[in-house]
């Protein structure tokens, strides 16, 4: 039962009808607000899709303009149909940041020429519009064997590049961002500029997902997490971010560090991000992560044993990323005339930490800061003249301007109960100048 102080809602167990079986898991110790009726159904549906299905809500649950739901972990056995996955047609979409060698002259001036800085962004990203060359399915590499004589020999410097080429679709968001950062060895603010991209590959995400409606009872949950065109768009995806943030560098005039693509058809250069988060992701992990924390809420009994406990588990992270894994700080996206925050991680203290938490008590976080319908849980938060949106709709008046969840006290009390450490900071990327698009 929770304490007092801790957030409203507990831990539930959706119960069907006499006659529908057992009940169904559903971890929601971490929600804001309650569900809804339209959140409350779709989960039931998610959940009955297979026995083994858990959820965990995130506190940015909602349902999106599209009537999607979103801020959630789904989890299934490996051997469960594919068919259970709730799959996004934004599948690896993400948020990368790459950090400018500049100096604060030079951060100075970008500032006080917003105007002209915002021009040369927007002609970046309706260049990008007329010139896409979507990335697909058919991009992923192929094996190339030849034959000779009784020897089959396989190119292996070939298996990991491009098929065809493909350029960088219009993202999400793109934005040049400064912040003020404490260094630990002097008590001091370092001016840092930072380039922002959040987004992903729409085409090839859009047939990942038609791809798992059309064969999704003949794979297993297993056999989509292993197969080639999810380790393909997972990292088609992040190269296309790091290509926009080289791109965006070099439109603005700024330093960053660059790599060869290897992965590329022409192998051209990318930015080397600085930090990179992950909004939809699909993971394969081990099962007794699940046995251990089922344990320890109640839902199984460890004394009765546990059957196939080693065996992989697949997570579908909605809205939220793993805190438990390798990374530099968590990207947030929030409303556009907001930035992005980094919430640090515990470990080293040269960079922005890394793993906390774990998976038995929640072993996720959200990412972004929803735009969700006018309430008395949302805030208004107009874009300023440094924001540029793609289109200019009903959205942007004074009556149906974007709304969005308030991250307010209680917000944070709850990331605390997720396990975040507030005594780990969190980094603020001011917005200088961002393109958007309209739903951003």
């Amino acid at each position: 039962m929770p304490q007092s102080g801790d957030a409203p809602c507990v831990d539930v167990k959706l119960t069907k009808p006499a006659s529908a079986g057992p009940g169904l898991n559903l971890n929601a110790r971490h929600t804001l607000h309650p569900l809804t009726e339209d959140e409350y159904v779709t989960t039931r549906c998610l959940l009955q899709g297979d026995p083994s299905a858990h959820m965990t809500i995130v506190p940015t649950h909602h349902v999106d303009s599209d009537g999607h739901l979103n801020g959630f972990l789904f989890e299934c056995d490996g051997q469960a149909p594919a068919s259970c996955l709730p799959v996004s047609r934004q599948m690896f979409f993400g948020h990368t940041a790459v950090e400018c060698h500049e100096d604060e002259a030079t951060i100075l001036a970008l500032m006080l020429d917003k105007a002209a800085v915002l021009k040369k962004l927007q002609l970046l990203c309706e260049g990008l519009k007329r010139s896409a060359q979507p990335a697909r399915l058919d991009c992923i590499p192929e094996n190339i064997d030849s034959l000779s004589g009784n020897i089959c020999m396989q190119a292996t410097d070939l298996r990991t590049v491009d098929a065809q080429d493909w350029s960088p679709e219009p993202p999400v968001t793109l934005g040049l961002y400064h912040a003020y950062i404490r260094g630990y060895s002097r008590d001091l603010r370092a001016h840092r500029l930072f380039i922002v991209c959040s987004g992903g590959l729409d085409n090839a995400a859009d047939e990942f997902c038609n791809l798992l409606i059309d064969v999704g009872d003949q794979w297993t949950a297993g056999d989509v997490a292993d197969s080639v065109e999810t380790w393909w768009l997972r990292r088609a995806s992040q190269r296309a971010r790091c290509r926009l943030l080289l791109l965006a560098a070099e439109t603005l005039g700024v330093r960053v560090d660059s790599i060869q693509d290897t992965g590329g058809y022409h192998r051209n250069k990318i930015a080397v991000p600085c930090t990179d988060t992950f909004q939809h992701n699909i993971l394969k992990r081990n099962k007794i992560h699940r046995t251990a924390r089922d344990a320890l809420q109640g839902s199984i009994d460890l004394r009765a044993g546990v059957h196939g406990s080693d065996q992989d588990q697949v997570a579908v992270y909605n809205g939220c990323t793993p805190t438990t894994g390798r990374f530099n700080g968590i990207l947030v996206r929030m409303a556009p005339s907001e930035g992005f925050r980094i919430f640090r991680g515990s470990g080293p203290r040269h960079g922005f930490g890394s793993a906390f938490g774990d998976d038995r008590t929640c072993g996720v976080f959200p990412v972004c800061q929803p735009n969700v319908p006018r309430s008395n849980a949302s805030v208004l938060i107009s874009d300023g003249d440094f924001v540029h949106r793609e289109t200019d709709s009903g959205e942007h008046d004074s009556v149906g301007a974007p709304h969005y969840m308030c991250f307010d006290e209680a917000y944070y009390k709850t990331l605390e109960q997720m396990l975040w450490n507030r005594d780990n900071g969190v980094v603020e990327l001011i917005p200088i100048v961002v393109w958007c698009r309209g739903n951003a």
